[in-house]
């Protein structure tokens, strides 16, 4: 990761199975300062790598010695594209799980495909009480899912800017202090 060689990682992690790939991106670090391969690849702006090291479930809130996460190297090199790259992989994973989730609230809720079109009910003969009433339900549990969501979002980002590494800096704080123009 340090020299930037994506094509010998990509070729490394072709010839093994996800989930031996998944294994070694998670437990992969620099001995002497404990940073793991996304830390690295964010502090010195390797997108690729980031992005492929995103894809492979590295973990952007790990703590290295010093107790700095990924979000702490960002913030302190002023890499707004990598920032925008890591909070886009972390809604669209939330996202993936939410749609499993109204996924089911649909099924529960006993209407087809059909029955629903942008967001009413379609056809006159579920207008009955008891219709009306489980489309009620499950438009407020869809709603719920929806609010969900966005709190999950939010807390994760809050834990992502609030982690204070062992001289008690936040990501935030290192970005203030930063000389990188960006921060």
């Amino acid at each position: 990761t340090y020299n930037g060689r994506f094509t010998k990682i990509v070729d490394y992690f072709n010839k093994l199975p996800v989930s031996k790939s998944k294994e070694i991106v998670s437990k992969s670090f620099d001995e002497e300062t404990r940073r793991n391969s996304l830390q690295i690849s964010s502090f010195l702006n390797f997108a690729n790598i980031f992005l492929y090291l995103l894809t492979y479930d590295a973990d952007a809130y790990y703590s290295d010695v010093n107790g700095q996460s990924t979000f702490h190297m960002i913030s302190y090199r002023g890499h707004t594209k990598l920032l925008a790259l890591l909070l886009n992989h972390e809604r669209y994973k939330m996202k993936m799980k939410s749609l499993e989730r109204v996924d089911s609230i649909k099924k529960s809720s006993g209407f087809s495909k059909l029955d629903i079109v942008k967001g009413k009910l379609s056809r006159a003969v579920h207008h009955t009480p008891l219709n009306v009433q489980k489309f009620a339900d499950m438009q407020k549990a869809l709603r719920d899912e929806a609010k969900r969501l966005i709190k999950e979002f939010i807390d994760k980002l809050g834990e992502a800017l609030t982690k204070k590494d062992k001289e008690g800096q936040t990501p935030l704080h290192l970005a203030a202090m930063s000389k990188f123009p960006l921060s």
